[in-house]
């Protein structure tokens, strides 16, 4: 980690900015990333500290390795994470793909901020979609009265749990 500090501290203050933003969020979709300088992603990519590639039919931006990733959320300072969490909440795409939802939620948990509705309603499907159903109530009950979407999650884990409308509510 040492050695990981010492190549961030040889960077451009804006690559280094980009590369927090990075490792904070990461996996990140490269659409959220398009308001960079066009050349700090090439820059990046050829020193080995991030990597693009196709992840489940969508590009992402990573750190090349978790060491580089860690090191670097290690030596941030709490309001330096929680600029860049601000930042990618406001990055994030009117349709955040589902795939991207239940991070994205918990960006906006990390700031103590509510999540737009829309957003807690499609990583609540997300997560109940993945058998989590905690997380999926959670990020629900959130919604649920501004959003089809999260009653319909509530709902369906109600029918799950066999106790009807009642455990939703």
């Amino acid at each position: 980690q040492e050695m990981v500090r010492a190549r961030l501290a040889q960077l451009p203050p804006h690559e280094r900015d980009a590369l927090q933003l990075i490792a904070v969020g990461e996996p990140l979709d490269l659409a959220m990333l398009d308001d960079l300088d066009p050349a700090v992603l090439p820059a990046l990519e050829e020193r080995r500290l991030t990597r693009i590639e196709l992840l489940d039919g969508r590009w992402v931006c990573t750190t090349d390795h978790s060491v580089i990733g860690e090191s670097i959320r290690e030596a941030m300072t709490t309001s330096g994470r929680l600029q860049q969490l601000r930042r990618l909440c406001s990055l994030l795409p009117e349709d955040v793909p589902a795939s991207t939802s239940i991070r994205a939620a918990s960006w906006f948990q990390s700031l103590g901020e509510p999540f737009p509705p829309a957003l807690a309603a499609k990583a609540a499907h997300q997560a109940l979609v993945a058998l989590d159903t905690d997380t999926a109530v959670d990020l629900a009950r959130s919604a649920a009265t501004q959003h089809w979407r999260a009653a319909f999650v509530l709902a369906e884990v109600a029918r799950a749990a066999g106790d009807g409308m009642q455990a939703a509510l």
